[in-house]
């Protein structure tokens, strides 16, 4: 695709707990390559845990792509590499 792209990424913390949180990140691109102002991908972060002081750490990953204007023939090709290249983001957590 490309090697350099300007975008905005807006991130919201949605919850705060003891044993909880939650992030929102959503990511506006503005160039780079072509149809990129079309999508903004959308992923949420929860992080749970059963006690404080435990060591065991439960990490949910969700994403989702928001189609501000779907392009007629291409939409389907920039979706899957959207969610592969999310889908990469979210392995390097292991």
């Amino acid at each position: 695709m490309t090697n350099h792209t300007h975008e905005t990424e807006t991130i919201s913390l949605l919850e705060r707990t003891a044993t909880s949180i939650m992030v929102d990140t959503m990511i506006a691109q503005s160039g780079g390559f072509m149809y990129s102002w079309n999508f903004a991908p959308h992923v949420r972060w929860e992080v749970t845990t059963a006690d404080p002081r435990s060591n065991k750490v439960v990490v949910r990953y969700q994403s989702r792509i928001y189609w501000i204007h779907k392009p007629w023939l291409t939409w389907r090709v920039l979706e899957k590499n959207a969610y592969n290249h999310l889908h990469e983001l979210s392995n390097n957590l292991e």
